[in-house]
């Protein structure tokens, strides 16, 4: 799912380009660039043009996905799901169930933000003490 943050004014745009990188099966290159990429300034990040030249995406195709706006209708609708289940700051985490041939989501409990392994394990721990036995 897409969440970018209002408060990064670029967001919204660096994840149009990350949809449009994955149009070219190169989603995971694009990603990896950038957030494996040690001392890259804010500029430096949002340099998608130079970007797409550097992991060898089809540059024409890419810039008018790009600038058209492509996938901004899909990233909106990951957002109002995102709302919808708690989400608030990334990665959001949803924790529930779903009950027999149904795919909806019950969420029991939402998470905010990068947290610590250990802090799933504790969530998870408590959501199964809770759970009933049969």
């Amino acid at each position: 799912m897409d969440f970018p943050l209002a408060f990064h004014k670029d967001a919204f745009k660096a994840h149009e380009a990350a949809n449009c990188a994955g149009e070219q099966m190169k989603y995971r290159e694009r990603h990896n660039r950038i957030y494996t990429k040690k001392g890259l300034t804010a500029p430096q990040c949002n340099d998608l043009l130079g970007h797409a030249a550097a992991i060898g995406l089809d540059f024409l195709t890419f810039k008018q996905c790009v600038d058209r706006g492509r996938g901004a209708a899909e990233i909106h609708k990951d957002i109002e799901d995102g709302e919808a289940a708690g989400g608030k700051a990334t990665p959001p985490s949803s924790l529930g169930l779903t009950k027999p041939n149904d795919s909806t989501l019950v969420v029991l409990k939402a998470l905010e933000g990068s947290l610590p392994h250990s802090t799933f394990k504790e969530v998870f721990e408590e959501l199964l003490r809770a759970a009933p036995r049969k």
